[in-house]
């Protein structure tokens, strides 16, 4: 045995070896029980961050197909609307046509459909023509 030191009250620090590989021997168990611990809180951190990611890459993947069912819905109420109004016989003149003023009667058309008479463009209506004529 041999002393190293001594303590305020007088009595020396008696290490042997004996008590020294026991020590060593306690900080090596701590220092493994701290390693898979340290490693044990990686592989948790690890799962959370990949749980983590494939949650947003599900939500990335819903909010996609939700775009494409929003276009394509939009797409077929477009040709719907546009099989109907060609059924109906409505206008379906986009409105960014260039619109004139009908000279006989003062109704703005588009000038796709306009119909160049005498006094300019006209729309076309025979009741228009006749009111001209009188």
């Amino acid at each position: 045995m041999r002393s190293l030191g001594s303590s305020p009250n007088g009595r020396g620090l008696i290490l042997d070896c004996h008590t020294l590989s026991r020590v060593a021997g306690n900080l090596n168990k701590l220092d493994s029980k701290l390693t898979r611990n340290s490693l044990h809180i990686e592989t948790a951190l690890g799962k959370i961050i990949f749980w983590v990611v494939v949650f947003f890459l599900v939500l990335l993947a819903l909010r996609m197909l939700s775009i494409h069912k929003a276009k394509r819905d939009a797409r077929e109420a477009r040709e719907d609307d546009a099989a109907a109004a060609k059924k109906s016989g409505r206008d379906t003149t986009p409105a960014s046509d260039q619109m004139v003023r009908c000279a006989s009667c003062g109704v703005y058309i588009p000038k796709a459909n306009a119909v160049l008479g005498k006094s300019g463009p006209t729309c076309g209506n025979l009741q228009c023509d006749q009111l001209t004529k009188k």
